[in-house]
């Protein structure tokens, strides 16, 4: 990542992630790289940057293996272990993210569609079952000669397409977020995807523009340190200017970043899309369930039984598409079993939360409240637990006491021996005149 030529290109096409811009294949690349760096050794997938996947007319060379096996810290000797490869595919000025299982024999290609009517995904003459449209078997094939393992029979591979509705703008964003939930989280056993978000794009250009701009400014320092060191893969070409260099040094950039920042801000913070997180799964490969396996018959309906009302309990308020999602998600895990909806929960700080009895009219004799009326008793409320705390202060919660009325004097006496002086010199009295002093 040191490398000027990986870092000085997202220089010129940072300004990609503001809003409504077409986001550079550059960028993207960048922002997965950092991504997959962060996590290598951690994750069960491995990542393929764009440059690196695309399909090229030309054959595979043994130095282009080499200098691949290098840069993504392969084994120098002995064989790649077989592992779910993901990358992001540019077709057609569209992201989209695609995942290569090799040992299942399946693809994931997620959000190639930018909606998820059947219908609709026909455009042009195109099937949208075809991965040969995107040139996936190129994909396929390359990749799998670049790490040096058997492709098999490209007719025995099922491909799975799972799409959702974009505005076709937010496509590299979003691509580059699922890529990197996938990372985090990986197949399971089965091959099949995990459940991921489909966020706005306002709050992921925000998030990738804050990566962006702090890696900048590490490479940047990297490579300073390196310099010294003569490496066989820096061109002359490629060593960045001085002016570059001090501008990153000295914030130059970082200000630069941080005036798109406030205007994303601003319109997030207006977006209703960026609070609501819309959760897709793959409906045709549902997921298994650990737990449930080793159950009996009646031990499942059981536990179907406490979901069902959990579901119902959870989705009294929320729509009904919202409510299908959410009961698949329970029937997914057993973890989220009992969980409810935190939205609806009214928080401590707003509200009276004190548990106030029934209002009732109050005996008359058994209160001491003898200056009010009955009108007056009958608004009364009484405060039923005193161990519950309120934070509001109005209205109230329980009628202010009654106070008696003033009988006698309504101040207090004057003492004349307060003060040791009262009636003698004062101490301004006491101070010597100037012109004795001076005498």
């Amino acid at each position: 990542m040191a490398q000027p030529v990986a870092w000085m290109a997202v220089l010129d096409a940072w300004a990609t992630l503001g809003l409504n811009e077409w986001l550079e294949v550059i960028v993207a690349d960048f922002y997965l790289s950092h991504m997959w760096y962060g996590l290598l050794g951690k994750s069960h997938m491995r990542y393929i940057g764009l440059h690196v996947a695309r399909v090229s007319a030309n054959d595979i060379e043994d130095e282009e293996v080499e200098n691949f096996w290098r840069n993504n810290l392969l084994p120098h000797k002995g064989i790649c272990p077989v592992l779910p490869v993901r990358f992001v595919v540019h077709h057609s000025q569209h992201f989209f993210t695609v995942i290569f299982d090799y040992q299942q024999h399946k693809v994931h290609v997620l959000g190639c569609y930018i909606t998820a009517d059947d219908n609709a995904m026909d455009i042009n003459g195109m099937d949208p079952d075809n991965w040969n449209e995107w040139n996936g078997l190129e994909y396929w094939r390359r990749i799998g000669v670049l790490h040096g393992w058997k492709t098999g029979d490209v007719t025995d591979v099922s491909v799975i397409f799972v799409d959702w509705e974009q505005n076709g703008v937010d496509c590299g964003p979003i691509a580059c977020s699922v890529l990197k939930q996938c990372l985090n989280s990986g197949l399971d056993e089965h091959g099949d995807l995990p459940v991921f978000q489909i966020q706005c794009g306002h709050r992921l250009r925000i998030h990738m523009l804050c990566v962006i701009t702090g890696r900048i400014k590490i490479c940047c320092s990297d490579y300073l340190m390196l310099l010294d060191s003569s490496l066989d893969d820096w061109q002359q070409d490629d060593i960045p200017d001085e002016d570059i260099i001090n501008a990153i040094q000295n914030g130059c950039h970082q200000s630069k970043c941080l005036k798109l920042l406030q205007k994303l801000t601003v319109v997030s913070a207006t977006c209703s899309k960026c609070q609501r997180p819309m959760v897709h799964q793959d409906s045709d490969n549902p997921p298994h369930d650990p737990w449930n396996e080793d159950q009996s018959p009646g031990d499942q309906d059981s536990c179907e039984a406490e979901r069902s009302d959990d579901e119902e309990s959870l989705g009294m308020a929320l729509p009904a598409d919202r409510k299908v999602k959410l009961a698949k998600i329970f029937k997914a895990s057993r973890l989220l079993t009992g969980s409810r909806n935190c939205n609806a929960i009214v928080p401590c700080a707003i509200g009276t939360h004190l548990q106030l009895e029934l209002d009732a009219l109050p005996d008359i004799e058994a209160t001491n409240d003898s200056q009010c009326s009955v009108s007056a008793l009958a608004s009364h409320r009484k405060v039923k637990d005193w161990h519950l705390r309120s934070n509001k202060q109005f209205p109230r919660p329980i009628a202010p006491p009654a106070l008696a009325a003033y009988a006698g004097r309504r101040w207090l006496q004057d003492s004349h021996t307060f003060d040791d002086y009262d009636g003698g010199p004062t101490i301004k009295m006491l101070i010597a005149p100037r012109d004795i002093i001076q005498q």
